[in-house]
């Protein structure tokens, strides 16, 4: 779908909102440029009874059905006069004051139809934007940084949010101001018209040559607006990494060349905009220079009068904002559909995981069988040919070094992503045929990251569903927080601040094995949960466990082999294979690959 297509579909659903708007602008546009005829009128007035004659009215034309108000607008001045001339100033000063009220009355109508609408718009793009985003699957992140897609839920959007408002309305209002502006100018002298608006031509010359250079440049600025967010966002995220190796200044130069190439970009808009607009102006302004010499000479010759030169002069000064506002509209449109198409590559990003309709209830049976595996931009192998099961009730484990596959056995079992070869079998059937809810819903995952909101420890375990609180003392109590929760001076109520930064990483590591025991799965996924665990903590908590889960599934990826010393089973993973499995002592006995790595952990801990 088109960027335009796109924006049209978000904003059709207002499309009454817009229409009441737009006519509202019609009717404050023609209240508008019914002054200078007025004016005019009282001037023509003004001058023919200083002559000694009397007030004579052509304010609306023949072909107009208001015509026949010309002689009751001109008997009514007259009474007016010969009560005093003062009567009849302060009639024509009453009536345009009356006329500009309710111009201004309906332009307070028609900001609220039509911005107000442009923000309704901004929510329901943002709304979907960020939809969308929960719906993409990992390979979808691996493409995209974090500072990308923020620029375009900030500034992208924005410009987007400008065009559904000021944009429509720039392009409606020199439509309507134009028009009327023109009708009114024909009323006075056709031929004077004609000349004034020669310069129209060259103006959509223009237009044509500099919406695209203005399309090109601002898609650029907006590019080089995501690098500079992303980068910045990677600094705060390693802020303590920055400081402690001391990098603020190698940090801050690579700030400024990034903040240099944004700037250097903008500035190319910047200069193109500023050749546009003057260059509008120019040419509108050509016919000023016209009517002035054409328009003099046809007052000297008396072919129009003083009153109607002076409203021909301000309908022109009211044409030539429709002709400035081309160049803003142009620049809105420019911006808004570079925007919408930078915003189109996401909304229109497929989902390319495949997903069933079949529901879940408790989790029994998992088998990998022949699985191999790669991530999007990597060219070796993950996994390969992996095969394994293990049924309800029993503890697995993967070891092996960093890099071996350990971590994606389990992004493959949330169906973060699919393998190429091989199928993954749940409860007998293929993965696929589950949907991602139920299935995700399914498994308790205990992530290497230990990710908190920055909510409170009550939130933070909950994460939405009912709060239980029986249920959330006893996970506590198993995750060994109970003496943790009760130093802080809030309790559960404690807000833990941005990713948890309150809280110490084996702190963060018990929270998160209580948030997953907390909704019950009948499948645990421990990915190194208890690196940044004391010891003895460790052991505790694993005996509280043992207890608790007796009918649960557990899967355990492990560095610290003393976390799965009492596992059903154990694969030991090298360069993405499973070369041996087996039991703790078993493994220990074949002095294989993982005897190594228990000798290599004594090593590190002597």
């Amino acid at each position: 779908m088109s960027p335009l297509k796109r924006l049209f579909s978000f904003t059709r659903r207002y499309w009454y909102k817009y229409v009441l708007g737009l006519f509202v602008l019609f009717f404050t546009d023609l209240f508008m440029l019914f002054t200078p005829k007025f004016t005019g009128f009282a001037i023509d007035g003004i001058r023919s009874l200083m002559a000694g004659g009397h007030v004579s009215a052509n304010i609306f034309t023949e072909r107009s059905f208001l015509f026949p108000y010309n002689e009751m607008v001109e008997n009514l001045a007259n009474r007016l006069v010969s009560s005093g001339l003062i009567y009849f100033l302060l009639f024509a000063a009453g009536v345009i004051l009356f006329v500009n009220i309710l111009s201004n009355l309906f332009r307070v109508f028609w900001r609220l139809f039509i911005m107000k609408t442009s923000y309704r718009v901004d929510y329901d793009i943002r709304d979907v934007y960020y939809k969308k985003l929960l719906s993409l699957p990992m390979e979808f992140y691996s493409r995209y940084s974090t500072g990308e897609l923020m620029s375009r839920a900030t500034s992208d959007l924005h410009a987007v949010r400008m065009t559904a408002g000021p944009g429509i309305l720039a392009m409606f209002d020199p439509l309507f101001m134009g028009a009327l502006a023109i009708i009114n100018m024909i009323s006075i002298n056709p031929k004077l018209t004609l000349l004034s608006l020669i310069p129209l031509p060259l103006i959509a010359v223009l237009v044509f040559i500099f919406e695209r250079i203005i399309f090109k440049y601002f898609k650029e600025v907006q590019q080089k607006f995501s690098s500079l967010t992303n980068y910045s966002q990677n600094s705060f995220n390693g802020i303590k990494i920055i400081k402690s190796y001391t990098k603020e200044v190698e940090m801050a130069d690579s700030f400024d060349e990034f903040s240099s190439s944004y700037r250097s970009s903008f500035l190319k808009l910047v200069r193109v905009e500023g050749l546009f607009h003057p260059m509008i102006i120019l040419f509108s302004s050509l016919s000023l220079i016209v009517i002035l010499y054409f328009g003099g000479k046809l007052v000297i010759d008396g072919i129009i009068t003083i009153g109607n030169f002076y409203a021909f002069q301000m309908y022109l000064m009211a044409l030539i904002w429709p002709m400035v506002a081309i160049g803003w509209v142009i620049t809105l449109w420019a911006r808004g559909m570079a925007s919408m198409f930078r915003i189109n590559e996401v909304l229109e990003s497929e989902n390319t995981l495949i997903c069933g309709k079949d529901s879940i209830d408790k989790i029994n049976k998992i088998e990998f069988k022949n699985v191999w595996f790669k991530y999007p931009k990597s060219k070796s192998w993950i996994l390969e040919d992996i095969s394994f099961s293990f049924k309800s009730g029993e503890k697995i484990a993967f070891v092996g070094k960093i890099g071996t596959g350990k971590s994606t056995i389990t992004e493959l079992l949330l169906r973060f992503y699919d393998p190429q070869k091989g199928e993954i079998i749940i409860n007998d059937k293929p993965i696929k045929e589950f949907s991602l809810e139920t299935l995700r819903s399914s498994i308790g995952y205990i992530p290497q990251d230990s990710f908190l909101f920055s909510e409170s420890l009550k939130d933070n375990l909950a994460l939405s569903f009912d709060k239980d609180d029986n249920l959330m003392e006893r996970v506590i109590m198993n995750a060994g927080l109970t003496d943790t929760i009760s130093e802080f001076k809030d309790g559960l109520e404690t807000v833990v601040g941005e990713k948890g930064i309150t809280l110490s990483g084996g702190q963060r590591q018990r929270m998160t094995i209580a948030r997953a025991l907390y909704r019950q799965p009948a499948f645990i996924i421990f990915d190194d949960s208890f690196s940044s665990i004391d010891s003895h903590i460790e052991e505790k908590i694993l005996t509280s466990l043992s207890g608790q889960l007796t009918d649960v599934m557990q899967l355990f990826i492990a560095h610290r082999l003393s976390t799965i010393q009492n596992v059903d089973k154990i694969f030991v993973l090298r360069s993405g294979k499973i070369v041996e499995s087996g039991r703790y002592d078993e493994l220990l006995k074949k002095q294989n690959e993982f005897y190594r790595i228990y000798l290599t952990q004594q090593l590190e801990e002597e």
